[in-house]
């Protein structure tokens, strides 16, 4: 029997977000009760001279810890669940409707419960997706919906970086109005401003400098976007970096 959308995205939900078991942490705590008898004299620091009436040899037992504690290991999270081909091709449709710009279907699955910061087996986001591809209505539906414009695919590309590549000016603007970190980066550090300088975006450059990106920036190598730029052969934008304010 065919599942209606709204039946798949409920078990497409709970495939994807499954329930991860709490680690107990048991902590036992125990006192020594020889010690405890002792503690007057050793906090007046008084003491009996050996070989006086009263005065015994030192116990081996009053130089362990007073309290013993005993912590166990979390328990080992279970591995995802494996998903059968009916979600995976479900899974393939909704990544499809981010690169198609299909706005409203999309709308309608956050409202049913679909995650908003689904990702592919690239690290690929809906919002990479549909920002790479110049979809404007369909980056704002799942910004709206709660899309992380900073999380970046398994290549270090943020969303914003992918619309700087693209020259997406528009959805540059949107990314960058709803909280997009304008010199935000994935592990290598480069930021949609070296993006936009490598591939002679002059527009784009002049959109990130005046929301406040850094021209000096250096990515995980070392380099800045003007350095890159002339690596590319860049033609406008090393001068354009060149003559860019600075604090």
């Amino acid at each position: 029997m065919r599942q209606s959308p709204g039946d798949q995205t409920c078990s497409f939900v709970a495939k994807v977000q499954p329930q991860v078991p709490v680690s107990p942490q048991l902590s036992i705590s125990r006192r020594n009760s020889r010690e405890e008898k002792a503690r007057p004299d050793l906090a007046s620091g008084a003491s009996l001279p050996a070989g006086q009436p009263g005065a015994s040899a030192p116990d081996a037992r009053s130089a362990l810890p007073r309290f013993a504690e005993i912590s166990m290991p979390p328990e080992p999270e279970a591995p995802p669940p494996a998903l059968d081909d009916e979600t995976v091709a479900f899974a393939g449709r909704v990544f499809q409707m981010a690169r198609m710009g299909h706005a409203e279907e999309l709308e309608a699955l956050f409202g049913q419960g679909l995650p908003a910061n689904l990702r592919n087996d690239k690290g690929d986001s809906l919002l990479m997706l549909a920002a790479y591809n110049g979809q404007a209505e369909a980056t704002r539906v799942i910004l709206e919906a709660g899309g992380d414009p900073e999380l970046a695919n398994d290549r270090g590309q943020t969303p914003l970086a992918g619309a700087a590549f693209k020259g997406e000016i528009g959805i540059a603007r949107l990314l960058l109005d709803h909280g997009a970190a304008v010199d935000g980066s994935g592990a290598g550090g480069r930021t949609a401003l070296m993006v936009a300088a490598m591939f002679d975006r002059t527009e784009m450059v002049d959109l990130l400098l005046a929301r406040g990106a850094d021209p000096d920036r250096r990515d995980a190598g070392g380099q800045s976007a003007a350095e890159m730029a002339q690596a590319m052969g860049a033609a406008e934008t090393p001068a354009q970096l060149a003559q860019a304010k600075r604090p």
